[in-house]
């Protein structure tokens, strides 16, 4: 598979977010200063999720 855009400038924006109970979620928006995206079972995931309720700080 091909990258769709090989510009070394490009900035890609999560353009909405499903992961309600994530605490970067805010009316699915991400407001993550970044985002990881992980490989799970061979489909990108968000390596950046945060459960609100387990985080502690």
């Amino acid at each position: 598979m091909e990258p769709r855009n090989q510009d070394p400038n490009f900035i890609s924006l999560v353009s909405d977010c499903a992961a309600t109970q994530c605490k970067y979620n805010e009316s699915h928006q991400c407001t993550a200063g970044q985002i990881k995206l992980v490989f799970f079972e061979g489909k990108p995931e968000c390596g950046t999720y945060t459960d609100e309720e387990e985080d502690t700080n």
